[in-house]
Formats: structure tokens, C-alpha cells, sequence
């Protein structure tokens, strides 16, 4: 079983734990996943309105397509259907959770109160199961081509169900576009959210940077802490290419969300001072 993990690597835990794994694996799967990539009609399925509600004329949109229904399309290949079925098997979230164990441990030690010990966690797949510790996801993924200018998104964290993220680089050859990598954050002091997940950019300093580069990996804990963003692209005709991978844990059939950042929502000055920066910008300051 081929998956992006094969290799042995090291966590780093500066800002937040992850790994990077460059050439994860063998050139030949990964020039054949991208001569077989399924067309962006495929991925977007129809959509007007990409993540985060973005409509697909603003360019560079996010779209993905579950894993489950990967699997029953007869338009993706089946080469892609087995790389996606790796993805969401309890080997690949054995491999996750060896990485992470200790981190999980130490930041959150109620999950294993709750689910039992770390290692007899059961795998799922998101859309499909219920009785499932963590359900897995490996979405094919696009950005549609950008008319520049714009970040698909800017700093945040991921939902606090999501155990863990991750992106696997697929960039076409031919494209020599700028942008579309993954920037890692810090928080400069207090952490500071308006929502669940979003922060600002004065907040945070950049520590680090994953390049948009066929056959890398970029995987990480998710957490209060795990601050990332990705870079403007250029002007280009070609999608940005990726398999999202992440895990969303469940408790009795339920999302479970394990964390909460309730206690760092920003003040009423704070709120007041980011809604008028968004009415000068004409948009949210997630994107700016």
C-alpha cells in the first residue's frame, strides 16, 4: 500500500508539530496521479460557490471532492481511486497517529480518556461511516486558475474536530507560476481569533514556508497553535493541483470537538477595528 508516509521522518514542533516530506514518493506514481488528475469539471462538480463562499469567478477557488464519491465516480481512474482508498484506511491512520502520539498526549489527554489508548484508535471514512474514532478524508483538490492578487486564504487555524491536516502537492510541469505556498505562523503574543478559526495577520509572524512543489507533503497536528496561510498566486491558467488529507474525530456518532478557542475571540475594540479595515478593503480580512 503506497501512501505519503512511507518514508521515515522526523516531527518538528517549531511553531506547532508537523512534518514536510519532500519526493514522498516514487516519481512514477506521482507523474502518473497528474496525467490522470480528473479534469477541474470533475472536481468542481457543478459549484458556483468554492470554500469559504467564494464564488468561482473571483479566481484561484478552493474545490474539493470527498473521497467517497472519488470512489464511486467511474470518471476518476482507478489508479487515483486506489491512492485515495490509502488515504482513508486504518493503515494510513496508524502511520499518522506513530507520528503524533506523544504530541496528542501531551496537548490533548482527555481524547485517550475518552477513546481508549491511542494505538487501538478505529479508522472511518468522513460521509460514509459513524462508529469511528476518526474519520478520514482525502479530498482531490484544486485551486482554479488565478487572475492574481488574491490569497485563497489567509491565517488560520482548521475546525477544532479536525485531529489533524495535511496537503500532498501535485503541480503540473508546465506550470512556472509564483505563489500558492503554504505559509506556518506563530502568535506574536495573546492569541486572538474572530471566529473559530480565523485570525489576523498582525497577530502572527511568519516562521516558515512549504513551497508549492510536486511531490511534497506537508502534514500537522491540528491545534490552537497550528497558524498557517497560503501565499498570493500570480496571474496563471493552471489550477493549483493537491490531495487534501485530514481526520475529523467523532464521539458517539458525534463531531468531537476537542478544543475550543471561545476564550481567545477578540474584544468589542478589536472587532470594531477589523470591520472597519474590511469596509476601506471591500472583503474579509482573512483573504488580505
Amino acid at each position: 500500500m503506497i501512501t505519503v508516509l512511507g518514508k521515515k521522518t522526523i516531527v518538528s514542533r517549531d511553531p506547532f508539530p508537523h512534518v514536510v516530506i519532500a519526493n514522498a514518493v516514487d516519481n512514477s506514481v506521482v507523474e502518473r496521479l497528474i496525467a490522470e488528475f480528473p479534469s477541474p469539471e470533475v472536481i468542481i462538480d457543478g459549484r458556483s460557490i468554492g470554500a469559504d463562499a467564494v464564488p468561482i469567478e473571483s479566481g484561484n477557488v478552493r474545490f474539493s471532492y470527498h473521497a467517497g464519491k472519488a470512489l464511486q465516480n467511474p470518471r476518476i481512474s482507478e489508479f487515483w481511486k486506489d491512492f485515495v482508498r490509502a488515504h482513508i484506511s486504518q493503515h494510513f491512520l496508524g502511520e499518522i497517529l506513530d507520528l503524533f502520539k506523544d504530541d496528542i498526549r501531551e496537548r490533548f489527554p482527555r481524547l485517550e480518556e475518552r477513546h481508549g489508548k491511542i494505538e487501538s484508535w478505529k479508522a472511518g471514512v468522513r460521509g460514509v461511516d459513524e462508529n469511528a474514532d476518526v474519520l478520514l478524508e482525502a479530498q482531490i483538490s484544486i485551486n482554479t486558475p488565478s487572475k492574481g492578487g488574491r490569497r485563497v486564504r489567509g491565517v488560520h487555524i482548521d475546525k477544532p474536530d479536525k485531529l489533524f491536516a495535511g496537503l500532498f502537492y501535485l503541480r503540473h510541469p508546465d506550470d512556472d507560476s509564483k505563489g500558492g505556498n503554504l505559509e506556518l505562523y506563530r502568535w506574536k503574543g495573546k492569541r486572538v481569533f474572530w471566529d473559530k478559526q480565523w485570525t489576523e495577520f498582525r497577530y502572527v509572524e511568519r516562521v516558515g514556508e512549504v513551497p508549492y512543489r510536486s511531490n511534497t507533503l506537508v502534514l500537522f497536528l491540528n491545534s490552537p497553535d497550528s497558524l498557517h496561510g497560503v501565499t498570493v498566486r500570480e496571474k496563471t491558467d493552471f489550477p493549483r493541483l493537491f490531495l487534501n488529507l485530514d481526520g475529523e474525530m467523532r464521539y458517539e456518532g458525534k463531531k468531537e470537538y476537542f478544543f475550543s478557542t471561545g476564550e481567545f475571540r477578540e474584544t468589542f475594540t478589536q472587532k470594531v477595528r477589523r470591520k472597519l479595515k474590511e469596509r476601506v478593503r471591500g472583503r474579509t480580512v482573512y483573504f488580505s
